[in-house]
């Protein structure tokens, strides 16, 4: 509801999105220049050593079996805390849960601005040759 009171008016990629979202069906590709891969190909994911803290959500699906169920995780862009904490903790996560697991990290959804609006219990489909990412709405 962030995206209404924005002073001005809306971001274009977030209106974009969720125009798409509510009044089409279909693919539609999300867009940003943010996005990251850790300075590393998306189809060859590497990982880091890091200190446990912030990794609950993942390790708690690890333990579960939920997350080597995943190819990938994209991992949104931080708005209010350490980027490299975080980024720390969910290469550290997938390492010991799901090592074959692509991070994509930096897409805008979740609490950022600008956000984008994912399809739940819709298609997310990840090029990483070309570093896209599609949505099905």
């Amino acid at each position: 509801m962030v995206q209404f009171g924005r002073g001005g008016a809306m971001h274009p990629d977030s209106e974009r999105s969720l125009r798409a979202a509510l009044f089409t069906s279909g693919e539609f590709q999300l867009t940003s220049s943010a996005w990251s891969d850790r300075e590393r190909d998306w189809a060859e994911p590497k990982f880091l050593e890091t200190e446990p803290d912030g990794r609950w959500m993942l390790r708690n699906l690890g333990e579960r079996g939920l997350l080597e169920r995943f190819s990938a995780v994209l991992w949104a862009r931080p708005k209010a805390w350490s980027l490299d904490n975080q980024l720390s903790s969910a290469d550290s996560a997938l390492a010991e849960y799901n090592p074959k697991a692509l991070l994509v990290t930096g897409p805008d959804f979740g609490h950022t601005d600008p956000q984008v609006v994912l399809p739940y219990g819709g298609n997310v489909d990840i090029d990483p040759a070309s570093r896209r990412i599609t949505v099905t709405y």
